[in-house]
């Protein structure tokens, strides 16, 4: 992932936290069509927001 899209997956964890990375990975795919529920997973995992 680039750091654009990294920035917004950990923004859109922190407004919607009871969102998971498959509903994060869904919302996310107009803007950034090669975004998967794992990396958004590993994204928040090394943002230690898992």
């Amino acid at each position: 992932m680039t750091d654009a899209s990294c920035d917004v997956v950990i923004a859109a964890r922190q407004a919607h936290p009871h969102h998971g990375p498959k509903r994060m990975a869904q919302d996310r795919q107009p803007r950034f069509p090669t975004t998967n529920a794992a990396t958004v997973w590993r994204t928040l995992k090394a943002a230690g927001l898992t």
